[in-house]
């Protein structure tokens, strides 16, 4: 409910000689160093995609210091804010190790590796069956733990093919 993601706005205020931005949400008005490093991090990139000219953009370890809740959230943010309805960036690319940001059906998601011969490889990540099931039971505990994610949401996410597919 207190998402920084979902209906906010957000202001600078002066405190002596420090700036401070201050995020307002449907529980009232805060600074954002009272939000955690993972808020503030991904706080910090969008407000340089947003003043930025640049349409390429490359997250590196995207999910970094965020709650899966985030995660999903933030994806849904920058897919339809950014790419979607305001069309800030025409490409995205980030990096991840967090499987909530590898099985999404908003982007084309690919696969890099480099084998013990250092030769690398590149391919399209399509969810298995067996990884369907995986991501499942983890919702299902993720949902027990944290009631605001949503199983349903993330586990369409998984398996719409993504447009250009």
């Amino acid at each position: 409910k207190s998402s920084p993601f979902q209906n906010f706005d957000f202001e600078f205020i002066s405190l002596g000689e420090e700036i401070e931005i201050m995020l307002t949400n449907s529980f009232g008005r805060f600074p954002l160093s009272s939000f955690g490093t993972g808020i503030q991090q991904i706080i910090f990139i969008l407000s340089k995609i947003y003043l930025s000219s640049k349409k390429i953009v490359l997250i590196e370890e995207i999910e970094l210091n965020l709650s899966p809740k985030y995660q999903l959230e933030l994806i849904q943010f920058i897919h339809s804010k950014l790419i979607g309805e305001e069309k800030f960036i025409d490409q995205l690319y980030y990096s991840t190790h967090s499987p909530l940001m590898c099985f999404r059906s908003e982007f084309r998601t690919l696969q890099a590796r480099i084998n013990g011969d250092g030769i690398s490889t590149i391919e399209k990540i399509i969810p298995t069956d067996e990884d369907v099931a995986k991501f499942k039971e983890a919702m299902k505990i993720l949902e027990h733990y944290s009631p605001a994610v949503s199983s349903n949401t993330a586990l369409e996410a998984t398996t719409t093919p993504s447009p250009g597919t």
